[in-house]
């Protein structure tokens, strides 16, 4: 079940130009094996509220925004406290 939520997710996202955020390192994986988009930022951080979670996307916004839209990077990992 875990596995079709997660290839429903990437698919959504493929379609509609989303890029997926998320700690789990399947989104990833998928991407590797059937290619971009979408794009996907990993984040290597502790469980945390929303509030931290965003704080930290918007702390990394320009590194974000150079990987993914200008080099057109397929992942980005951002690693936390």
């Amino acid at each position: 079940k875990v596995k079709d939520f997660i290839k429903a997710c990437h698919k959504r996202a493929k379609t509609e130009g989303y890029v997926i955020v998320t700690r789990d390192a399947d989104f990833q994986e998928l991407s590797l094996v059937w290619g971009q988009p979408p794009q996907v930022i990993r984040l290597k951080t502790p469980n945390q509220t929303r509030a931290a979670t965003l704080k930290i996307l918007l702390d990394n916004r320009d590194a974000i925004i150079d990987a993914l839209g200008v080099q057109n990077i397929a992942s980005v990992e951002i690693v936390g406290q």
